[in-house]
């Protein structure tokens, strides 16, 4: 994270880490990943190495991002060592109103997901009024 100063720095904290253990000797997944922005896009990186694409899911929901990932244990096979993790993994992020959500980026290349989400010089200001009861 950077200084504070950015309203990068508030939507992108994250809203939730979420991982599952599939079987009790499993470890769960828990991917490093870096978020950085310029003058003209936020970056999002997750390393997923080992995984294949068909493995992972990039959504937007109610401007909200959401990652998606997947380790499968490989069966019919006895372990003598394992130092990898297998599980399930999401996280999600609330995205800026200054977001170009619609022509969003992803690539996976060599074990790296990368997400690039252009901003945009308007800010898109949902309005509601409620009823108090």
């Amino acid at each position: 994270m950077s200084n504070g100063n950015s309203l990068f720095d508030f939507y992108f904290y994250g809203i939730s880490d979420f991982a599952v253990n599939q079987k009790k000797n499993d470890s769960t997944i828990s991917p490093k990943h870096n978020i950085f922005e310029n003058d003209k896009e936020f970056v999002l990186e997750f390393v997923l190495a080992g995984l294949n694409k068909e493995d992972i899911s990039v959504n937007i929901d109610d401007n909200v991002l959401i990652v998606n990932a997947e380790r499968k244990k490989i069966e019919d096979v006895k372990y003598i060592r394992n130092e990898t993790y297998f599980g399930k993994y999401q996280k999600k992020y609330v995205l800026p109103d200054d977001v170009d959500c619609e022509n969003i980026d992803v690539q996976y290349r060599d074990g790296i997901l990368k997400i690039v989400i252009l901003k945009t010089n308007t800010k898109q200001i949902l309005k509601k009024s409620f009823e108090i009861k």
